[in-house]
């Protein structure tokens, strides 16, 4: 006679004793676990000003990686505002508009969104345009996985290095949807070890985003953590699209005086673009590890007046 199922009876009974022991054992000395702690509210504040190109992938990237998403849309004359109403009812909060005065007024921007976290009902905030795309560092699922265990350990703010993406002289448009799929040539731009403090932690004494014109954020006891994001930054899609994106944005005298906007403001409509050869740039692996090699300090030189 088979007599397994008496003896899986018994281990059952006495795995169920021992469990009532450890309760009443548990509460006998007051011991109370502890809870589990609320999820991160987690807000990537975007600005956009025609960015209908951008604007689609950016939000869906953002709610893949576990954020919400608030977009401050400066006046934009293209679709971009249209195709960015359907993420409302997704991971977009809302849809806040900056007007436009008579021109590209970055400082403006900055400012409202260092506002913006003074009231905001969220935890932590990524500062951020539409052309790029955040990763968390190699063993996190997501930026949400990250910035959650930063903020365990006591962290405040997180860098990230960028990734600058271009088309080629060999391949010069991707022009379309699947940009992220077709160019996959990029030079790692390291200006400093710290170009791209984005993520902080809300601060009830307020933020500074206008001092390093966004690159950092600046406030009292900050503590950045040791790990080190991703960032994937498409600068334009083509030439004819850098002309269209910088050429009629408009760049404000005062902040062009301050060395903001570099050879962004110096594209016209009628520029003539100059473009890297793909010999220039490192290709994406398909494993997604990023070379370090032909790194730059500067953007490459697309225009004759480019600094």
């Amino acid at each position: 006679m088979n007599d397994f199922p008496k003896k899986q009876l018994c281990v059952q009974n006495t795995v169920r004793q021992v469990n009532r022991a450890f309760h009443r054992l548990k509460k006998a000395v007051g011991f109370e676990p502890s809870p589990e702690p609320k999820p991160l509210k987690i807000v990537a504040l975007i600005a956009a000003y025609n960015e209908e190109r951008y604007i689609v992938p950016a939000l869906r990237h953002l709610g893949e990686q576990g954020l919400e998403a608030v977009l401050f849309d400066n006046d934009s004359t293209d679709r971009c505002r249209k195709f960015a109403e359907p993420f409302l009812k997704k991971n977009l909060r809302s849809i806040e508009r900056i007007p436009r005065s008579e021109g590209f007024n970055w400082a403006e921007i900055l400012r409202k969104k260092a506002e913006y976290q003074n009231h905001a009902d969220a935890d932590w905030f990524l500062h951020l345009d539409p052309d790029e795309f955040r990763y968390p560092p190699p063993g996190y699922a997501t930026l949400r996985d990250w910035i959650t265990s930063a903020d365990r350990q006591g962290y405040n703010a997180a860098n990230f290095q960028e990734f600058t993406f271009l088309p080629c002289r060999e391949t010069p448009d991707h022009d379309h949807p699947d940009f992220q799929k077709t160019m996959q040539y990029y030079y790692p731009f390291q200006v400093n070890m710290l170009h791209r403090v984005n993520a902080w932690k809300r601060q009830e004494q307020g933020v500074d985003l206008e001092t390093m014109g966004g690159h950092e954020v600046l406030f009292p006891g900050r503590s950045i953590t040791p790990e080190t994001g991703l960032m994937r930054h498409y600068l334009f899609l083509s030439a004819d699209h850098a002309r269209e994106k910088y050429g009629q944005r408009g760049y404000d005298a005062s902040e062009r005086a301050k060395g903001w906007h570099g050879w962004r403001g110096d594209i016209e409509t009628k520029t003539e673009i100059s473009l890297p050869s793909l010999y220039e740039m490192n290709v994406l692996s398909g494993d997604g590890v990023f070379s370090f090699e032909k790194a730059r300090t500067e953007h490459y030189p697309f225009c004759s007046s480019t600094t």
